[in-house]
């Protein structure tokens, strides 16, 4: 990976973090002190965003959306 998409990739996933923790946080302000104890106490395992899932099917589509499909297709085609 060079340097400059290095650096682009860490601008957007920092701008996607930074677009994610405001919503986080206005959900949690909303919630009780009880609320917020009793999540910690049983859901604590459960308290991560799954950014790696997300990614993961961004890059699945992106292999699925090949410019080497057409040209594959072709050649598959031919030895018919």
């Amino acid at each position: 990976m060079s340097q400059n998409q290095r650096e682009s990739a860490l601008l957007k996933l920092n701008s996607l973090i930074n677009a994610v923790q405001p919503i986080v946080s206005a959900h949690i302000e909303q919630m009780s002190s009880a609320e917020i104890h009793y999540i910690i106490q049983n859901f604590s395992k459960h308290l991560k965003i799954d950014l790696l899932r997300d990614f993961e099917k961004a890059r699945e589509k992106g292999l699925k959306d090949s410019p080497f499909d057409d040209i594959l297709s072709d050649f598959s085609l031919d030895k018919k």
